[in-house]
């Protein structure tokens, strides 16, 4: 038998590891997090709402808080979700354009049309994209409740000024919509069909706050409401954002609201809110420019990006509003550039977080 040298034996022996190393599966998991430019969103800017269906992806346009009064009516984006390429889109009709206006939250309701929440006039618009081109209808009007300190009831628990401004959507099971008013501390119902004016459905002062009670989202049970304070009433909690649930009941008491999580630093402000088929809560910080990550109970599991990976992007997170799952793993996330309204800010990113929608 020849023999074999030393130096041969290692060769064999590095050879053989490497045959028996398995190697990486093609399309390995991105790291949660990973971000790029899916589109740029045009005048009027400001992306808030966005929702995705059928490979499209619907994005509505708000304003800074400088506001908008006597601007362009707002509009929503149509894009196609594999290029991010604008497909067409639809200018709103009825705005008060002498007021700050603008569309914000968005939902998918069971008639399959999508609803958007309009500030001016405080009212659900019922957006019907089966047709072409889409065509809009009022759905429900909100009350501009008077505050309690000045009005008998019906009348808001709030302490600041500022006009109505409905905000997050959300459908239950049974057809009934939820609509949150930022400056109301007040979340109204719409019962299933609309047409009435939207009723209150619950109330309580830790909702208000100089942003108050913002998005809506509906736990994978069906069982439980999850809204996001973004900006509570110090000295309760010196100006921090909160996430508080509340049973999906016909009434729910004062003691039914239950805080499953507080932001620790102040002006983290939470803004948008979303469950994924995991389970996992995902919350815009819009204060902090940052993807928060929670279990159901609240636990924050992980955020991003960091100041420092920010700072290397493209485009900066900036006031990061509303998001979407894409069907794809990725979320679909609005940069409304709320405070600094800079219109090179005006995108929508795509994240990774290997979820899907519900």
């Amino acid at each position: 038998m020849a023999r074999r040298s030393a130096g041969g034996l290692i060769v064999l022996a590095v050879v053989a590891t490497l045959l028996t190393v398995p190697s990486p599966p093609v399309g390995a998991a991105k790291p949660v997090g990973e971000t790029r430019i899916f589109t740029r969103v045009p005048a009027p800017g400001h992306p808030e709402g966005i929702l995705v269906r059928d490979g499209v992806v619907y994005v509505g346009t708000h304003t800074s808080m400088m506001g908008n009064a006597g601007g362009e009516a707002s509009r929503i984006f149509r894009y196609d979700l594999e290029s991010g390429r604008e497909i067409d889109h639809l200018v709103i009709q009825g705005q008060t354009l002498s007021e700050v206006h603008g569309l914000v939250g968005m939902a998918w309701g069971p008639d399959g049309r999508l609803y958007v929440a309009d500030r001016s006039p405080p009212r659900v618009l019922a957006i019907d994209v089966s047709v072409s081109p889409p065509t809009q209808a009022t759905y429900a009007l909100l009350p501009d409740l008077p505050r309690c300190s000045s009005a008998p009831p019906p009348c808001a628990p709030s302490n600041h000024p500022g006009e109505s401004l409905v905000d997050g959507l959300i459908f239950d099971a049974t057809g009934a919509l939820y609509v949150s008013d930022v400056q109301r501390a007040t979340i109204f119902r719409v019962r299933p069909g609309g047409g009435p004016p939207g009723e209150i459905w619950f109330q309580d002062p830790r909702l208000d706050g100089p942003f108050g009670v913002n998005g809506l989202a509906i736990e994978p049970s069906g069982q439980r409401l999850y809204m996001a304070v973004t900006i509570s009433n110090p000295p309760d909690s010196a100006v921090q954002g909160s996430i508080y649930t509340l049973p999906l009941t016909d009434r729910p008491g004062p003691g039914d609201l239950t805080l499953i999580h507080r932001y620790p630093e102040p002006m983290a402000a939470p803004d948008g809110i979303l469950f994924g088929r995991s389970g996992r809560l995902y919350v815009t910080l819009a204060g902090a420019n940052q993807i928060a990550i929670h279990d159901p109970s609240g636990t924050e599991l992980s955020r991003f990006p960091t100041a420092s990976e920010n700072a290397r992007q493209e485009v900066p997170w900036d006031t990061p509003a509303s998001m979407a799952l894409d069907g794809r793993g990725s979320l679909l996330v609005t940069n409304q550039s709320y405070i600094n309204a800079v219109p090179q800010h005006w995108v929508v990113f795509t994240s990774w977080v290997d979820d899907l929608p519900l």
